[in-house]
């Protein structure tokens, strides 16, 4: 499948999408269970929103969910070990689950808090925004180096490591202060 977009699914169910190459996300993408996308290869966004309960799945080459609009409730239980960036974006808060496996650079940005104590994040680095703090506090993370995230309303943002942490100085940011 070289291009998914203008797909709708109601049900609650979930969607599974496999794929042996790189995929092109296009249009409205509105489920409102559980979307799984595996591919071989890279997700590239086209504008694609997403709106879903659940966002999974692997890639390899990166993966490109940045769509300021999209409406994600839970992104988790993703993997791209290519060293490629993995973005995500939400127009509103953000919860993470199960593991997030990202050789690369994983951002991570939402209009309201990011919650994922009970999320593995598994990143080469981390960064993003969020907007009502971000909890990044599961004792079994491992993030090579954090920065260049911002809390917009001044909130706490925490983060628990299971290994050495790099941080850019001045690169964490709650509102005014680094």
């Amino acid at each position: 499948i070289a291009a998914f977009g203008g797909f709708t699914d109601t049900s609650g169910g979930a969607v599974n999408l496999n794929d042996s190459q790189a995929l092109l996300l296009e249009g409205a993408i509105d489920v409102s269970g559980s979307l799984t996308i595996d591919t071989t290869g890279q997700i590239i966004n086209a504008g694609a929103v997403i709106d879903a309960g659940t966002l999974s799945g692997s890639s390899d080459g990166g993966a490109d969910f940045s769509t300021a609009s999209n409406l994600i409730g839970i992104f988790g239980g993703f993997t791209d070990t290519s060293g490629s960036p993995v973005s995500v974006a939400d127009n509103q808060a953000l919860g993470l689950a199960g593991t997030i496996d990202v050789t690369g650079t994983l951002s991570l940005n939402a209009t309201g808090a990011i919650t994922g104590a009970g999320a593995i994040i598994e990143a080469g680095a981390l960064n993003g925004a969020s907007a009502g703090g971000a909890d990044f506090s599961n004792a079994s993370n491992q993030i090579g180096s954090f920065g260049g995230f911002i809390d917009t309303s001044g909130a706490a943002v925490t983060l628990v490591d299971n290994q050495a942490l790099g941080q850019r100085p001045g690169d964490v940011d709650r509102a005014g202060e680094t």
